[in-house]
């Protein structure tokens, strides 16, 4: 048989043999010298071939528009799909038989509709990954929960960000309980009524768990049947390593304190409270992220349970249209506020100044380089830094005469301050080499930095920075002993 060779010149002749051999036995010839010379027809086709093809709402009808026998051949070597649910798509004649991971994005449609995206035929034994989620608004797909129950007993990661039709909470414990080899679930927005009590006994005692997210807020009438029937030393949750969760105070007392396992967990909360006491039971947790959802002052109580941990990371936000309230942590306290001083490698905290009053400020807004001065020196293992809050603009020239932390590599903080002179003025040029000179002073190791307003300014300084690490390394290489006769500040200066 002769070897059918790509037209040269066209988007077929840039494909690896191995890809254009498998497209040669999927379509016939006449078929084949049209798709040559079609780039996306092409690139789709191609992608197919190699177990995976991405679905966008530009080219979602791809699978329509060629005859029902192609159409089949063409899905029946897909591994991969990510599919957007659009109206006017039907899907129920497809048949997937050897998918293996689906990621289903319904755009989203306005409350009051009843429109139902039918996703059955996707669903096949050999699925291991479905994730349903939303694109903006409401979405809702049919009932494939009884479909799970019975025919994905490889699934090992489930998604459910959409609400599904007539779903029961006995229905996804089913199909829970059928999947044995599960290791993710996560279920947010509507679908968060399906996880009852008995769900939740499932997921914490039975499931074994790498990861594990519910996406509303979890009250004591959720947990209490499960954990008053367990003995005193019982721990749940025994393989989850990572949790996303929204616990209210209540809650946390039952739950925390028997999550022994967990190593990272992103926490929300809606009131300031002791919920980080509870936290501080876990003893394994290394990664902890902390996300206020509702505008609430901060104080040194509410962080008080961090001193009993040893963590590597933590950070500290608020949700959207929410604030922190920092002002009554003083300067003082950030010596020992952030928990273990010598494990901590990653720092984010980002509050501001008083809701009441506009010129009550955080003392990270109107002395952020004296912030950046105590963490340099009580976390000296810190390697990525960042210090976010309105109005924060560091004055690298108010730091000290002494190098702060040799192990910074990334820094993200509000703005730098400028120099006091416009810079039309001869001296700006100079001040802005002395910053640079002290940002490399202090943290002779920063590769990365960066500032959420005047960016530009920051690269210009950085650019500054890049070049005094360059002459730096040229001048080891002429000669070290020259290179420390003299404090890094003084040679270049």
């Amino acid at each position: 048989m002769n070897t059918i060779v790509p037209p040269a010149g066209t988007p077929a002749a840039r494909l690896l043999p191995e890809v254009w051999a498998e497209i040669v036995h999927l379509v016939d010839l006449k078929e084949l010298f049209k798709l040559s010379q079609i780039e996306r027809a092409l690139r789709d086709l191609a992608l197919s071939e190699i177990w995976k093809i991405a679905e966008h709402p530009e080219h979602v009808a791809y699978l329509f528009i060629y005859p029902p026998q192609q159409r089949q051949q063409f899905v029946d070597r897909m591994r991969e799909l990510h599919v957007w649910i659009i109206d006017g798509h039907d899907f129920r004649g497809l048949r997937f038989p050897h998918l293996n991971r689906l990621h289903v994005i319904e755009k989203g449609v306005q409350p009051g509709t009843t429109n139902v995206a039918n996703i059955d035929g996707f669903i096949q034994p050999e699925l291991v990954l479905l994730t349903l989620q939303v694109d903006q608004g409401h979405g809702l797909v049919s009932n494939i929960l009884p479909l799970l129950a019975t025919q994905t007993p490889c699934l090992k990661e489930l998604n459910i960000g959409i609400k599904i039709e007539n779903a029961t909470s006995a229905q996804l414990l089913r199909a829970l309980q059928a999947c044995p080899l599960l290791e993710i679930f996560k279920v947010a927005g509507e679908s968060m009524s399906l996880v009852d009590p008995a769900v939740f006994a499932h997921l914490a005692l039975v499931a074994r768990l790498s990861e594990f997210e519910l996406g509303a807020e979890i009250g004591h009438l959720l947990l209490e049947p499960t954990i008053a029937s367990l003995p005193a030393h019982r721990t749940i949750f025994d393989h989850l390593a990572t949790a996303y969760l929204h616990v209210n105070p209540s809650a946390a007392k039952l739950l925390f304190p028997r999550m022994k396992a967990t190593e990272a967990m992103s926490l929300h909360i809606s009131e300031p409270s002791d919920i980080l006491t509870w936290v501080a039971e876990m003893p394994r947790l290394v990664t902890l992220e902390l996300q206020c959802m509702r505008s609430m002052p901060l104080n040194r109580h509410v962080l008080a349970g961090l001193q009993n941990m040893n963590l590597q990371r933590f950070k500290i936000n608020a949700g959207a249209g929410a604030a922190i309230d920092g002002s009554e942590i003083q300067a003082d306290q950030l010596d020992y506020l952030f928990g273990n001083h010598l494990t901590l490698s990653e720092l984010t905290f980002a509050w501001q100044g008083s809701s009441s009053s506009a010129h009550i400020m955080s003392f990270l807004q109107y002395s952020p380089h004296l912030v950046l001065e105590k963490i340099a020196r009580f976390y000296p293992n810190v390697r990525e830094l960042t210090l976010v809050a309105p109005c924060a603009a560091i004055d690298f020239l108010r730091t000290p005469d002494i190098p702060l932390n040799m192990n910074l590599r990334v820094l993200t903080i509000e703005r730098i301050a400028q120099p006091a002179q416009p810079p039309q003025n001869t001296n700006y040029n100079r001040d802005v080499r002395i910053i640079a000179e002290k940002i490399d002073y202090h943290f002779p190791n920063l590769s990365v930095l960066e500032s959420v307003n005047d960016q530009d300014f920051t690269k210009f300084v950085f650019r500054d920075v890049r070049r005094i690490k360059r002459m730096r390394r040229n001048m080891a290489r002429l000669g070290g002993e020259y290179l420390y006769m003299f404090p890094r500040y003084v040679l270049y200066r």
